[in-house]
């Protein structure tokens, strides 16, 4: 009788994942159903989504090697690491109440000042129980609670952060 190896076994032998991605590949399901099939078969730290995606679309298009590793391909991509031509692009997309969030990041704090600000309406209320803050139609909200700022029903705001967000607003350059 031959004996069934561990999972963890299983789990360290990255052609045996191979061949699971592989079988997921064949089953013609969307690739975020093959992967949580493919998790509840290997467990969730089997393998992270991104390398997953990787094998998926490598096998999905004919390449099939189990020989080739990931990490001689290439590096990770990241958002940030696009020319600024095409971050430009997508940062003048939003909204310019949505862009506020991004300028928290340095890159694209550069990007998004350099977009024409298209704020009609700024409104700020104060309450005893409330601070609000109207940008053009999108509105936040922070009722007082215990002595916290409590934005759409997350207890994670302090005052501070309702302030940061709006004086993110405040210190565009072009406002």
């Amino acid at each position: 009788m031959h004996k069934i190896p561990p999972p963890d076994l299983l789990k360290n032998n990255v052609n045996y994942l191979k061949s699971c991605i592989l079988y997921e590949v064949l089953s013609e399901k969307p690739i975020l159903e093959c992967y949580r099939h493919f998790c509840e078969r290997n467990g969730d730290d089997a393998m992270g989504y991104d390398d997953f995606e990787y094998y998926y679309y490598r096998f999905y298009s004919g390449d099939v090697d189990f020989e080739h590793e990931r990490k001689i391909d290439s590096e990770e991509k990241t958002l940030t690491g696009l020319p600024q031509e095409i971050l430009k692009m997508i940062t003048g997309s939003f909204e310019p109440e949505d862009r506020v969030h991004l300028r928290l990041s340095k890159k694209f704090k550069a990007i998004v000042d350099m977009e024409p600000v298209t704020f009609k309406k700024i409104v700020v209320e104060w309450t005893p129980d409330a601070f609000k803050v109207q940008i053009n139609e999108k509105c936040l909200e922070y009722k007082i609670d215990n002595g916290r700022f409590i934005q759409n029903c997350y207890p994670d705001e302090g005052l501070e952060t309702a302030f940061d967000r709006f004086a993110q607003v405040l210190k565009h350059p072009k406002l």
